[in-house]
């Protein structure tokens, strides 16, 4: 497992160093975890790519697999394009996820791929000027991948920083199972707002779910006597699933903005940080609830 964070990152593709210092900080996440950089021809250069000059524009890509005891049986290529979203300025990711790429940077059998309108499914919506304090945090391991970079923490409400969370699906003892992955992602949104439960299968998948299903206390603060109140996110393939790891939410209330916490998920204590104003959206935008990232 590995962690990073950032306190230097702006969320901004206003000069070609800012560009390459988010989508850097992606990759590098993914590779300190364990992922594997596959060997597919024309893979981006983080030293020599430029910068985008319009919106919704990608300007490399890398092709990343997972690199667990499950690979050889369930694998998972993940390819991710790096470019802009609303505007030229500003951050946007394109996510694909298949069982393999041709060598050439194509994932075969796609079991998601981003939709090509604007914006893109994990972007930005707002340039570094409006960033006084920037954070960046990044979590990853063998099998799964958790990042939200250019978090603005002076922000009452967040720059929409580019921010996604990859897993395998869970057992009902909350290991690693075949069956497939959970994307949870913020569509330049001030809020996590997407979720898409995938099968590892050429089957059709699920629907994208319009926000992400959970359940926490209304009231806040959800404290009583030593324990505190929180959410796990369930995903859906048309019947709920097992919870994955990846988030957690809580009552603002609770806990400080940027807390970090540890959390009993299927029994193990997982630390997680808090995204500061960042929100969960389910029907609505829940503005009682912080996200939390696992962080470990």
């Amino acid at each position: 497992m590995a962690k990073r964070v950032s306190k230097f990152i702006q969320p901004s593709n206003s000069t070609d160093a800012l560009f390459r210092s988010w989508s850097k900080f992606i990759y590098d996440t993914m590779i300190d975890g364990g992922w594997v950089q596959t060997g597919d021809t024309g893979q981006i250069n983080f030293t020599t790519v430029t910068r985008p000059l319009a919106a919704n524009t990608a300007m490399g890509y890398v092709i990343m697999r997972m690199n667990d005891t499950l690979q050889s049986t369930a694998p998972i290529y993940v390819r991710l394009d790096f470019g802009s979203s609303g505007a030229a300025n500003n951050m946007g990711v394109w996510i694909t996820i298949g069982p393999a790429s041709d060598g050439a940077g194509v994932i075969t059998t796609s079991y998601f791929s981003s939709p090509t309108a604007s914006p893109p499914p994990v972007g930005a919506s707002s340039s570094s000027a409006a960033v006084v304090r920037p954070m960046s945090y990044g979590s990853a391991s063998t099998s799964r991948v958790h990042v939200c970079v250019g978090l603005d923490i002076d922000a009452a409400s967040q720059s929409f920083p580019v921010a996604f969370s990859l897993e395998r699906t869970k057992s009902g003892s909350g290991n690693d199972d075949a069956a497939g992955v959970v994307l949870y992602y913020s569509t330049a949104s001030a809020a996590w707002n997407r979720g898409q439960y995938l099968f590892a299968a050429a089957v059709p998948q699920p629907p994208i779910e319009q926000g992400i299903a959970h359940v926490h206390a209304i009231r806040s603060p959800s404290a009583q006597s030593q324990n505190v109140g929180g959410a796990i996110p369930f995903p859906m393939a048309g019947l709920l699933q097992q919870p994955v790891k990846g988030l957690v939410f809580v009552r603002a209330g609770d806990w400080v903005s940027g807390a970090r916490i540890k959390v009993l998920v299927y029994g193990v204590l997982i630390e997680y940080q808090s995204l500061f104003s960042q929100r969960i959206t389910f029907e609505s935008q829940d503005s009682s609830a912080l996200v939390l990232m696992r962080f470990e």
